[in-house]
């Protein structure tokens, strides 16, 4: 097996490159796996997982066949019947993630449509084998193995890994939350006020209207419906006691976690609408203008449902629910990374500038290089050479810092299990 330091994770804003021809600009900043000198931009990426125990607990091998795409995604512009994403297992066994070409091709959007159009489209089929070539929950592995090999801009990376998609065009903004993720509640409370003197109503008064009201915190974790399948909960505690029982959420919003703590959901989605009231505003009480969690236990319906509740405001798809909290309360995932070995929570989509300077000063100025060394934990290389439990930290390359952009290498997301080590002066 090939060393898996000599994999190597690249941020740049040029193509890897190509046999005896310079690098040449893209037009925006990506990230992507190389492995020795750099990985072709002329090649499909191949992912060899026989190695990878995390697929070879979810694959059953006696229901698939050989050379037979298990699963496809998207298409390709060299062949109208291939695929961009693509599953399948080789004669001798082998089970094979591919790549195409294509994914090489970026142009100045933070998204690439076909990209996130197929990504999404490759879960689906996959999350559709469950029951068969793949155990229940087995699809679950892949969204992080796509993660590690596929290059990406830094806004895809976000949403390969952790379900972020933000799109200020049509208002759109959402997260998938998932186990091991913290929900942070920003709790705000409604405050009257009698009216002074001189005022004509007690609702006069300037003061009136909501005000903080302190910050909840809640472990995300995974757990089992009584017939195994995956089912995420609010909080271990609550989701491992039989009782209390809580009535079905009314219309009028959720008080807590208690709640939300029975785990009925496989997937829950925080969206955030396009514009929430003003604080001195009486509040809704509808999902239209509040933060909502969009549930559901198949990515169709999950799909269905986000694009529902941004068309109209409401969660009304079958199969669906949504859930907002009472107050004016605002949810905020955080995941966790790690500097100097020590676990540290992090919003979701904070960048590892962001990162270093709570430690360390990181100004955007040209020829600035970052006083650490960054890594990234990843289940699967193009080589083959991140396998098995529990996977390979891999040292992140930043290009050098021109400051001709207004974004630059440490504008990198932060994803969850990444690795900070400072380099600390001896005084």
């Amino acid at each position: 097996m090939p060393d898996p330091s000599a994999v190597t994770l690249k941020v740049s804003n040029y193509y890897p490159g190509e046999p005896n021809k310079p690098a040449t600009p893209i037009g925006q900043w990506i990230v992507y796996p190389a492995y020795g000198s750099s990985i072709s931009v002329f090649n499909t990426i191949v992912v060899d997982l026989s190695q990878n125990l995390f697929i070879a607990s979810a694959l059953d091998h006696a229901k698939t066949t050989p050379d037979t795409p298990l699963a496809t995604g998207g298409s390709n512009s060299t062949d109208p019947k291939g695929w961009l994403f693509s599953l399948g297992v080789t004669q001798a066994g082998t089970p094979q993630l591919k790549v195409n070409t294509d994914i090489w091709i970026f142009g100045t959007s933070a998204y690439r449509p076909n990209v996130k159009l197929a990504f999404d489209a490759f879960m689906q089929a996959l999350e559709q084998l469950e029951g068969s070539a793949l155990v229940a929950g087995g699809s679950t592995p892949f969204q992080q193995v796509l993660a590690s090999v596929v290059p990406a801009t830094f806004a895809e990376s976000l949403y390969f890994r952790h379900g972020v998609y933000q799109d200020s065009v049509n208002k759109q903004a959402y997260t998938d939350l998932q186990p091991g993720m913290c929900l942070r509640l920003d709790l705000e409370a409604s405050q009257l006020v009698f009216p002074t003197s001189g005022q004509l109503t007690q609702y006069s008064s300037p003061v009136n209207g909501y005000v903080g009201a302190g910050q909840a915190r809640t472990y995300l974790v995974e757990t089992l419906d009584k017939d195994g399948n995956p089912r995420l909960a609010f909080d271990a505690y609550l989701a491992s006691s039989p009782v209390p029982t809580v009535s079905p959420t009314s219309a009028n919003g959720a008080g807590g976690i208690v709640d939300l703590a029975g785990g009925t959901y496989r997937y829950v989605r925080l969206c955030y609408p396009a514009t929430i009231a003003p604080s001195e505003a009486p509040g809704s009480v509808t999902t239209v203008n509040n933060a909502t969690l969009v549930c559901a236990n198949d990515l169709a319906t999950l799909a269905a449902a986000t694009a529902g509740y941004y068309n109209t405001g409401s969660v009304a798809t079958s199969g669906a629910a949504g859930y907002f909290f009472r107050g004016r309360t605002i949810p905020v995932p955080e995941i966790t990374c790690f500097v100097s070995g020590a676990p540290v929570a992090v919003p979701v989509g904070t960048t590892v500038r962001q990162l270093v300077q709570r430690y360390a000063p990181l100004p955007r100025l040209a020829g600035v290089t970052m006083p650490s060394t960054y890594s990234r934990y990843l289940l699967a290389s193009p080589t083959g050479a991140v396998g098995g439990f529990p996977g390979a930290y891999l040292q992140v390359g930043f290009a050098a810092v021109t400051g001709t952009s207004p974004q630059d290498a440490y504008d990198l997301p932060v994803l969850g299990q990444d690795a900070l080590t400072l380099t600390v002066p001896v005084v």
